[in-house]
């Protein structure tokens, strides 16, 4: 009940409440009246004040009219006279009839119906609603139960032995399975959402260039009969089907059996579009979202398709590299040139920067750290600006400049996989490296003297507001409590964070959380980087890392 309550059933288990209660109410008036009318005689007599003979008539005309149609008897206009008060009863008598059809009949027609016909619309909406409903896993009760249903350790994975084959085995049987339909003119691209929520963001996804034909979502059932019905009747068929489905459901043979009813409707190829990775990522680590990717990739190609037809992207969180990945899919994007590198550039910055501060013997000022993002900021200027779109950066700082600091220290933090938000050290240098590059955008433009802006005490501020820390912040001259060394650390580790993420602009946001997940190791949140020497150790190996996870994951 507590579940239903918030959605669309509980509205709708509600609504017919009503109604029903007064289809019963009306269901007994009508037996009463039957049985009254069938043991009694009853007289029927009508008296005004204020209305005529010729004005009560017509109104007992129209009152009358729709039980009338129904086969109901209702009272003639001289019936209607006749039953004026005085009456004889002998006058009554003949009326009476036509009065019981007209009672009878009002009550079926003005009482019985309407709730009828609102407690059938109520039922139909609150199945509807049970069909589409889903369990919001994302809630802490289920999250409880995740260790015990879901395992971690154990690969959930496509279960049954025609999910099984290899892949001549599978190429032969997609084959065998999809015979060729005579092409048809082509249409444009159509896409649906299988077994998923509409997204938060519009529907269909806006691709520049591309009308959609919008399939709807499928849910049951009737649904899929439906966009099999439209595939197989329309004169024209789709360039390609793109199918979005859920990572937060497991590939099974029901979504298997509808893409082949989809292959067998349609000449040209289906499409995969897997979505939903950043709500599953929030429950398990990468390794988690990683293999099921892997499964719904395995049922796509036992069911025939390329591998080059299937893709991921998250349409709650739709990026310009996301869309791009999706034109491509249906042939209308074309292939963006690789960006310069500029990493190892970045690493020389930060490696300097190191060498005067261990030469000073004095900890990195905020200040400082916001000068070496810029540094690492003007290595992409000339790129076009999609890092700015990517960590939310303004292009001002205005006057509430804790507001916008602890916006950017939220993106980048949000855009860490689980593993390096719980690791303190990582956390800090992701809420660094947003709010410096809030920073560094607002005065790349138009540069001026970092160290008289007003920002260091509002900086303080919003890191312990994203990262939730009581204690002093490294970095932040006014809160010096950190040792040397670690302070060198920190400001290292954040601007390595913030040049790796602008070195993966232009890729989606769940490309960019795996990358992460690959470039960070276990021991990095406990290392000390307080030497030139051990700065450049340490960004070779991440840039080695870095490199192995862009391949890996592309």
């Amino acid at each position: 009940g507590g579940v239903w309550a918030r959605g669309a059933i509980g509205r709708w288990t509600l609504g017919s409440i009503s109604p029903g209660l007064w289809l019963a109410f009306n269901g007994g008036c009508l037996v009463l009246a039957v049985l009254l009318l069938s043991t009694k005689d009853y007289t029927f007599t009508w008296e005004t004040t204020i209305l005529s003979a010729e004005s009560y008539e017509r109104l007992t005309g129209w009152i009358g009219y729709l039980p009338g149609t129904l086969g109901f008897e209702t009272p003639t206009p001289e019936q209607i006279e006749a039953s004026r008060a005085p009456v004889s009863r002998d006058q009554a008598a003949v009326a009476s009839g036509a009065w019981s059809g007209l009672l009878l009949g009002s009550i079926v027609v003005y009482g019985l119906l309407p709730r009828l016909l609102l407690f059938l619309f109520c039922l139909s909406r609150r199945r509807r609603a049970c069909q589409r409903f889903r369990l919001d896993l994302a809630r802490p009760g289920y999250v409880r139960l995740r260790p015990i249903l879901m395992s971690d350790h154990e690969s959930i994975s496509v279960e049954g032995p025609d999910l099984d084959l290899d892949e001549p085995e599978a190429e032969a049987a997609a084959k065998a399975a999809h015979p060729t339909r005579p092409a048809r003119p082509a249409g444009p691209p159509a896409v649906l959402g299988y077994e998923i929520e509409s997204p938060d963001s519009s529907w269909p996804p806006p691709v520049d260039g591309v009308n959609w034909l919008d399939l709807g979502f499928v849910d049951g059932r009737d649904d899929r009969r439906r966009v099999h019905e439209h595939l197989e009747g329309a004169g024209t068929e789709p360039s390609t089907v793109v199918v979005f489905c859920g990572l937060t459901t497991s590939p099974d043979r029901g979504a298997r059996a509808f893409i082949d009813e989809l292959q067998r409707a349609v000449s040209r190829p289906v499409s995969l579009a897997l979505t939903g990775g950043e709500s599953l990522r929030q429950r398990g680590d990468a390794g988690f979202v990683t293999r099921r990717v892997e499964d719904w990739r395995r049922l796509a190609g036992a069911a025939g398709l390329h591998e080059d037809r299937v893709i991921e992207l998250d349409l709650d969180h739709l990026t310009d590299a996301s869309l791009s990945k999706l034109a491509d899919l249906v042939g209308v994007g074309e292939a963006p040139a690789p960006a310069p590198r500029h990493l190892e550039e970045a690493g020389d910055l930060i490696v300097d920067c190191v060498d005067g501060w261990s030469a000073e013997n004095a900890a990195p000022q905020t200040a400082e750290q916001a000068e070496l993002h810029r540094a690492i900021a003007r290595l992409y200027r000339d790129q076009p600006p999609t890092w700015r779109q990517l960590l939310a950066a303004p292009s001002e700082l205005g006057t509430d400049f804790r507001a916008h600091l602890q916006s950017g220290a939220d993106r980048v933090v949000s855009l860490l996989p689980k593993r390096m938000r719980t690791n303190p050290r990582w956390l800090l240098a992701g809420a660094t490296a947003g709010a410096l590059a809030c920073v560094a955008a607002a005065t790349l433009v138009a540069p001026v003297a970092i160290t008289a802006l007003p920002l260091w005490t509002a900086l303080g501020s919003a890191l312990t507001a994203v990262i939730g820390l009581s204690q002093s912040i490294p970095g932040v001259s006014d809160q010096a409590a950190a040792e040397h060394a670690t302070k060198i650390t920190d400001a290292v580790r954040a601007a390595a964070l913030f040049a790796v993420l602008l070195e993966l602009q232009g890729r989606d946001e769940p490309s960019i959380t795996r990358v992460l997940e690959r470039v960070a190791e276990d021991g990095d949140g406990k290392q000390e980087i307080a030497t030139p020497e051990a700065a450049r150790r340490w960004l070779t190996a991440l840039v080695q890392r870095f490199d192995a996870a862009v391949e890996a994951v592309s």
